[in-house]
């Protein structure tokens, strides 16, 4: 009989352990457990002990110290991340906010897949840079966050806490600090009762034996005293390990290379690594493991550690299978121990993944196309592997709310079983049901504190196959993917994407109003199916009329149809959202499809309300067309697009041809000097194009291996200052110049409803040849000049800045833009 509980808990644990899991693998990626590895994680079987590492974003987590633990330690070890990274910079596409939460996090996972630990979130978004942790938790409900974190703690059980940073304030991230902070306060509150008393009773109290900060020379770089190493506790964790193939080095740095959109991309360390440790709370200790029990006996069933040392004295690597009885019989042993701690899951979950290891099963429910209409009818493909000497026998498979009866010994190598059915409109497109809703205090939204704390699958469709091995029970799991053949990379499973009957969205993402006429608000429908009646309408900012007001439909075909409002705006500047639904006789539909495709993580489609930024805001333009070579990644050419102006993307190649008569105007998107290593070799030549008459904006770079040098005409260094208070107080400098006055005239209104922060890695040195217009302060600081700076330079004119355009205008700050225009204009042309 399959306990419930236990079930779900199971299906989950595969479906993210599943080496089918995620699409866009090498070849190597895709292979199943050598014994060797099995093995391996027999002996993980053996060692009860936890530990729960704690910090803010994903990338804060030691990838060396946790792959130690996990691998080499074996025991359960765990990242809890308080955010999914959404208020960072994505390297590798333009991607920003909630859809680089989604990314980061997804990240996070395959990262957790290469160094065997475990993920945690909780549900706090990450606003962005903070200073102080008093900054977080002006932003953060302390008490909430708390309340995730004491949830995973008394789910785990963790007897070691450790921390990635100190709880000194200002030395680091405030979300750093802020995490340690809320580490040590959870420590205790774990143990009480009557904090988050649901959480305490679904699984008890616990109180952690200890807890770390995993200190680390590099966080001492900046003091004037180098970090003394007898003071804290020291472990070497660079060991190799034969059965893995690998050392601790390699595996962390694997794990650290998933961070890709940070651009985390590691080296391999095959070496000593020395990792450092300094107590914060609890038992003082001279190494890190002490005192922690690691056997079964400490919960008082020492018959568990006897037969998982008879599994392994009897393991043979010929014929893994052999050691499947051995298993089953190790797992009913667990599921008869009373009242059962809720890590057990864990090691339940573990002995299942193995004992389909040793038999080389597998199982994978396709469909015919990559995606769906909900509605539709599928084809579904069951293709089941046993590559063993043993009976594997499939009871039954389920599919569409049908359970299907199989009833067949898999004796044979491949069994392949074919259905059609109609997709059930049970299915809700979107996996990602935390982003339903919008973020109400800078937290994401949610019914079941258990939907956040978790990973999500990127499958919006499980099914779940029913074996039986050896006279026992099993489910395994069967998210539903599509296969194809790539001619390159040879096959490639993504998850099956699904979406409603009908999809809605703006033709245009960014509406710009610059005066009380009435301005066209195009939207676009696609209509997966015929609809009968329906009403499609706008809402709108209080005081703003469309014309219709609402749109009525019926008898409409399958495909696609354009639809056009005439909205009419307030006198009032202003930025904000506007949005669309559609209602039917039975449904409202308001959320939009967006696709992210990344080759690192899984292809899925992402849903969102249906919803444009708008600029209500007179902005003036120059007539002179932009030449753009992006960087990172940003919005930015499309945003001066949509607001009228002309924009050429051209590529660092094409730097070698360019002239002020051909491009008179060239901007340097978010970190290019960053991620296009070529264009180092340009810099003379950029130089040369400013000084034979052309206009050169760099926006920012970060600091790390970047030196402006000579790729500004005059020396100029870039530091790590930012402002990161998106309302703080904005000083003139040289008011009357060009770039505050032509061709928008700039007032301090035009800083009111940035977003997240005023801008990044502020430039600390300038020569006396560059004007400085702006001196911008965080609380309690001393104002900061560079984030604006100008120079001329032979005929030409160049500009840096620092300043996060990137954020402000694709979110609608009508100022952003206004400002950004007056940086493109060349200089001494009268417009």
């Amino acid at each position: 009989m399959i306990k419930k509980e236990y079930t779900l808990t199971l299906v989950f644990a595969l479906l993210l352990a599943s080496s089918t899991l995620f699409a866009q693998k090498k070849a190597a990626d895709r292979r199943d457990a050598s014994a060797s590895k099995i093995a391996h994680e027999i002996e993980k079987l053996g060692n009860t002990a936890r530990i729960l590492y704690v910090a803010a974003h994903p990338d804060d987590e030691n990838t060396n110290l946790l792959a130690w633990l996990a691998e080499e330690k074996k025991v359960e070890a765990a990242y809890f991340s308080f955010t999914r990274g959404d208020g960072g910079q994505n390297l590798i596409g333009s991607d920003l906010k909630e859809k680089l939460g989604i990314i980061r996090a997804f990240e996070l996972q395959e990262a957790r897949k290469v160094d065997g630990a475990h993920q945690y979130f909780s549900r706090a978004y990450d606003y962005g840079y903070s200073k102080t942790p008093d900054e977080a938790f002006d932003k953060w409900n302390r008490d909430s966050l708390l309340s995730d974190l004491v949830y995973v703690i008394r789910k785990l059980k963790p007897q070691l806490i450790i921390t990635r940073f100190s709880e000194t304030p200002k030395i680091t991230h405030g979300h750093h600090t802020a995490a340690t902070l809320m580490a040590v306060e959870a420590y205790e509150l774990a143990a009480d009762p009557n904090q988050f008393k649901s959480s305490a009773e679904k699984f008890g109290t616990w109180q952690v034996d200890r807890i770390y900060w995993n200190a680390s020379p590099w966080f001492f770089r900046r003091n004037p005293q180098a970090m003394d190493s007898i003071e804290f506790v020291t472990e070497e964790i660079g060991n190799f390990l034969p059965k893995l193939g690998s050392s601790i080095g390699q595996i962390a740095a694997d794990s650290r290379s998933m961070h890709k959109s940070q651009g985390f991309g590691a080296r391999q360390e095959l070496g000593s690594i020395k990792e450092y440790f300094q107590l914060l709370k609890g038992h003082d200790t001279s190494s890190l493991l002490e005192n922690i029990p690691t056997h079964w006996g400490s919960i008082g069933m020492n018959t568990i550690d006897d037969l998982i040392l008879k599994i392994l004295d009897d393991f043979s690597i010929h014929q893994p299978e052999n050691s499947v009885n051995q298993l089953i019989t190790l797992k009913k042993a667990i599921l008869k121990i009373d009242n059962p701690p809720s890590w057990i899951e864990l090691k339940l979950d573990r002995i299942d993944q193995i004992i389909f290891d040793c038999l080389g099963f597998k199982a994978m429910l396709l469909a015919g196309k990559s995606s769906f209409v909900i509605g539709d009818s599928i084809d579904f493909s069951l293709n089941i592997w046993n590559r063993s000497n043993k009976d594997v026998k499939a009871i039954s498979v389920s599919l569409e709310e049908e359970n299907i009866l199989i009833d067949s010994v898999l004796d044979v190598n491949r069994v392949n079983l074919e259905w059609n059915r109609k997709l059930s409109k049970n299915h809700s497109p979107n996996v990602f049901r935390y982003l339903n809703e919008p973020l109400k205090d800078d937290f994401y939204a949610f019914q079941k504190q258990e939907d956040i704390i978790n990973p999500v699958s990127p499958y919006p469709m499980n099914e779940v196959l029913i074996l039986e091995i050896e006279g026992e029970l099993f489910e395994y799991p069967l998210p539903v993917q599509y296969l194809r053949t790539d001619p390159v990379d040879g096959e490639v499973s993504y998850p099956v994407r699904l979406q409603p009957e009908f999809l809605i969205d703006f033709k245009n993402d960014l509406l710009i109003f610059s005066n009380t006429n009435a301005s066209p608000v195009d939207v676009e429908i696609t209509f997966n199916q015929e609809l009968v009646k329906g009403k499609l309408s706008l809402t709108l900012p209080t005081g703003w009329k469309s014309e219709p007001s609402f749109i009525e439909l019926s008898d409409v075909p399958k495909g696609k149809q354009d639809y056009r409002f005439l909205v009419k705006s307030s006198i009032q500047p202003q930025k904000g959202q506007i949005f669309l639904k559609l209602e039917t006789s039975d449904q409202v539909y308001d959320q939009s499809m967006e696709s992210l495709e990344y080759e690192h993580i899984p292809h899925f489609n992402y849903f969102k309300k249906a919803s444009a930024d708008f600029i209500n805001s007179p902005i003036n333009l120059i007539k002179e067309q932009v030449s753009y070579i992006q960087g990172a990644g940003d919005e930015i050419p499309k945003i001066l697009t949509k607001l009228g102006m002309k924009v050429n993307d051209i590529k660092v190649e094409d730097i070698s041809k360019i002239n002020p008569k051909d491009h008179p105007i060239v901007v340097l998107g978010i970190r290019a000097f960053n991620v296009h290593s070529n264009l180092d070799q340009y810099e003379a030549k950029l130089m040369e194009y400013v000084e034979e008459g052309g206009h050169l904006v760099i926006q920012y770079n970060t600091s790390w291996g970047y030196r402006l040098k000579p790729s500004a005409p005059y020396p100029l260094k870039v530091g790590v200052g930012r402002v990161t208070d998106e309302a703080s107080p904005v000083a003139f400098v040289n008011e009357d110049h060009p770039i505050l006055n032509q061709p928008n005239p700039i007032s301090l209104s035009d800083f009111d409803g940035w977003i997240q922060e005023r801008g990044l890695y502020f430039p600390e040195e300038w020569s006396e040849e560059y004007l400085n217009f702006l001196e911008l302060s965080d609380p309690d600081e001393e104002a900061q000049g560079g984030s604006i700076l100008y120079a001329e330079y032979g005929k030409g004119s160049y500009v840096y800045t620092s300043l996060s355009f990137f954020r402000q205008m694709p979110a609608g700050v009508p100022g952003a833009s206004k400002l950004f225009i007056n940086l493109l204009r060349p200089r001494s042309k009268d417009l």
